[in-house]
């Protein structure tokens, strides 16, 4: 079953500090150079090998190029969490080990093309297991995604001279997102957290985002590292806050109210 594309809304208005009365979310748009920085590890994040994902995103050009929703990286060096669309306009993840090598690459097996349409995707997984991993876009389980690279092997979440990046590489023009992003969520739970049980606390039946709370507790009953929902640049979440690195962060338009 192919999942169904949430659609555009005009029901956020106002400033990047409004929050919409339904789903207290705030989607924020970048526009191909715009991007937020934290100079720093995101605060109770360490090495891991599991981790959850679950982000709202629409992609509004860049078609054909890789970009990015999120960076974290060990200074100039290597990334080593990169979130986004690749080149064939696939939603992926890369995350790469202290060395720095390969320690889980998956790719959606459907693309999603720019234009007005909201997307959502959860991903969970533990590389202790294979087992353990699972990837939905819009609602429905990816039936074919392409795990590319998956080592029994820490990932380097918290390297030497860290930076995190929204929406951008840094300094990379190619990779910032052009679109708009709404609730970031990432955290690495001490236990795997399979992604069909908590899918329902991200996104509803109607493809609409889920009230997160204040501090991004609600989906999983403990504050996240990252919840990037309400207080944009701020993180509502305990990782720390971001600033705007270059352009002006602006309101993003839906995902879908009802």
């Amino acid at each position: 079953m192919a999942p169904t594309a949430i659609a555009a809304s005009t029901n956020f208005t106002g400033a990047v500090t409004d929050v919409d009365e339904a789903i207290d979310t705030i989607p924020v748009n970048f526009n191909g150079s715009t991007y937020l920085i934290r100079g720093g590890g995101l605060t109770n994040l360490a090495d891991s090998k599991i981790l959850l994902i679950s982000v709202f995103f629409r992609a509004a050009g860049g078609a054909g190029v890789e970009r990015r929703i999120m960076t974290i990286r060990s200074g100039a060096t290597a990334s080593r969490l990169t979130i986004g669309l690749d080149t064939a306009n696939k939603f992926f993840i890369l995350a790469r080990d202290a060395a720095p090598v390969g320690a889980c690459q998956v790719t959606s097996s459907m693309a999603f093309a720019a234009g007005a349409a909201w997307h959502h995707a959860l991903l969970s997984f533990d590389l202790n297991n294979s087992a353990n991993r699972g990837l939905y876009m819009d609602g429905v389980v990816d039936p074919s995604p392409n795990w590319a690279v998956y080592a029994n092997s820490a990932m380097d979440l918290a390297p030497t001279s860290p930076e995190i990046v929204l929406g951008a590489y840094e300094n990379t023009p190619s990779l910032t997102w052009n679109g708009d992003v709404a609730n970031l969520f990432l955290h690495a739970p001490a236990a795997y957290v399979a992604p069909a049980t908590v899918l329902a606390a991200f996104i509803d039946a109607n493809g609409v985002p889920v009230d997160m709370g204040i501090d991004g507790s609600l989906p999983l009953g403990l504050q996240p590292v990252l919840c990037m929902s309400r207080k944009w640049p701020a993180n509502d979440g305990s990782g720390g806050n971001f600033t705007v690195g270059a352009g002006t962060l602006g309101l993003g338009t839906g995902p879908v109210d009802v």
